[in-house]
């Protein structure tokens, strides 16, 4: 049992509805839910009784709750304590971030969410290619950042943590012959290049089961065309020049672009937040960005 499952029982408590206690505590309701049923299995006793669209406290709930008014009343002077401590201390917490728009949710969340409850913690996001925020962090410029599964796989001595894991899409423009198809299907895309970052720029910029993953699908011999920076790429993606691979949503803030899901369902790539140091600054960042993403 921890604190946060504490607040979320509290929450939830206070209200009798999930959706609304997650809303208040700025996480989603699946991991609210989550961290409620966990909470249950350790406690070996269940605490609300879910019954035709309705919630309410069971008996051993009800106990529960008024059991912790004691302890809770500790906590929130704890809790102040420190806070008042932050406050007299400052902090700045700097986050080197992918380019693309497949976390832009999740950035605009976690700083909500410290504006809300951590004003004086300073959040500093840098944008930039894989290579960029790779060097950022190994040169001390940034405390943590946040990258793709097989870029972090290359990362020797540093922690790491996977944030959310999303299918991997083919994108592709409204200006390519590919948006005049009437019904898209892997076969659509044999012959139109591949656009990717080049490795001199991002080493492995692509997944390494992507080969594996195009020879499944038929399209083995595809013609690939490196470019190298984030920025040229999408000018020549947008232009019509050929398709690249993203995660899931990456391309939804993205004007003139549109995405096809190929299967199979393993085709995956996830969001990994990888740091060096064990500040308790750092690791209240990437559990708090665990929890809005619902992990």
């Amino acid at each position: 049992m921890n604190l946060s499952q504490i607040q979320y029982f509290l929450a939830a408590s206070d209200t009798l509805n999930f959706t609304a206690a997650a809303k208040s505590l700025y996480i989603s309701q699946p991991a609210l839910s989550k961290q409620i049923k966990l909470l249950e299995a350790e406690l070996g006793v269940m605490l609300f009784c879910r019954e035709k669209g309705k919630v309410r406290l069971t008996r051993a709930g009800e106990s529960f709750r008024g059991d912790l008014a004691a302890v809770l009343r500790e906590l929130d002077r704890a809790v102040a304590n420190v806070s008042l401590l932050g406050k007299k201390q400052g902090g700045r917490l700097r986050i080197g971030c992918f380019q693309g728009t497949a976390i832009d949710d999740l950035i605009y969340l976690i700083s909500e969410r410290y504006r809300q409850t951590q004003p004086e913690t300073e959040l500093v996001f840098r944008r930039g290619g894989f290579s960029e925020i790779r060097s950022a962090l190994m040169d001390g410029e940034a405390d943590v950042i946040l990258t793709i599964d097989f870029d972090a796989a290359g990362l020797q001595g540093f922690r790491s943590q996977v944030i959310c894991t999303k299918k991997l899409a083919f994108v592709y423009s409204e200006k390519s012959p590919l948006a005049a198809e009437p019904e898209l299907s892997a076969k659509s895309f044999a012959g139109v290049p591949l656009l990717v970052l080049s490795a001199g720029a991002d080493r492995d910029a692509s997944p390494p089961s992507l080969p594996a993953f195009l020879k499944k699908l038929g399209l083995a011999h595809q013609k690939i065309e490196a470019y190298g920076n984030w920025d040229t790429l999408l000018t020549y993606l947008k232009m019509g020049r050929g398709f690249a691979v993203m995660l899931d949503g990456a391309c939804g803030k993205i004007s003139g672009l549109r995405q096809f899901l190929p299967p199979p369902e393993d085709f995956r790539g996830s969001v990994v937040a990888v740091w060096k140091n064990d500040s308790p600054m750092t690791e209240e960042f990437v559990h708090n960005l665990q929890l809005l993403a619902g992990n």
